[in-house]
């Protein structure tokens, strides 16, 4: 059966063919081979992808939301072996369309347009990427602002968490005198700087891979 798929995909990239075609035309024939071979060079290595982290790893660091992770969690459900749910990744997220994230229940615009990012700073795109407008720029700085707050919001927590941590030991405090010195239950704050160690040796040992370049 013929692939209906990839050609509606052709008869909606037409208009950027024609106008690819019109910019090669006052080249000299002979050179408009040259010229798109270099283009196709240029698209392949723009296009290729800086890293595939896990988006486990990628909520762990705060890069991607709560709402965000169980989106593509509900949505890859069906596409991926969850059984490993660690094992996903950005490149199964790249395989999604932008339809099918919004339709996830409690999915907005608001976590379309941080996917998006979380994609674009490693050099991923939804399925159909091609075929939408990009974001708009205030919709994009606004979830690079969100993300780049949360990540820091984490980072100080986290950090405090440590500084607690190191007193406790270099002190030899047990928990009560720990919790004491700061007014808190002594039961509550060992769950959370246990939990926060936990984290803490989690990140250290699964750092986030270098952002594509731009």
């Amino acid at each position: 059966m013929p692939d209906n798929t990839a050609r509606d995909d052709l008869c909606s990239a037409e208009p950027i063919i024609q106008e690819i075609l019109s910019a090669l035309r006052p080249a000299p024939p002979e050179h408009r081979l040259e010229v798109l071979a270099e283009v196709q060079r240029r698209l392949a290595k723009a296009a290729e992808p800086a890293g595939d982290p896990s988006i486990f790893i990628l909520h762990e660091w705060g890069m991607l939301s709560a709402r965000s992770y169980a989106a593509l969690k509900y949505q890859l459900r069906a596409r991926a072996d969850l059984s490993a749910e660690r094992s996903l990744r950005l490149s199964h997220v790249a395989t999604l369309t932008a339809a099918q994230l919004m339709s996830t229940p409690n999915f907005g615009a608001a976590c379309f347009s941080e996917v998006v990012v979380v994609l674009d700073k490693y050099g991923w795109r939804l399925r159909d990427a091609h075929l939408s407008a990009p974001l708009n720029k205030t919709a994009e700085a606004d979830a690079r602002d969100k993300i780049d707050r949360r990540m820091a919001e984490q980072a100080a927590l986290l950090e405090r968490a440590r500084a607690l941590l190191v007193e406790k030991s270099e002190h030899c405090l047990d928990w009560s005198a720990l919790a004491e010195r700061y007014g808190r239950s002594a039961r509550r704050l060992r769950t959370q700087l246990n939990a926060a160690a936990r984290q803490l040796a989690f990140l250290e040992g699964n750092p986030l891979p270098p952002e594509i370049s731009t």
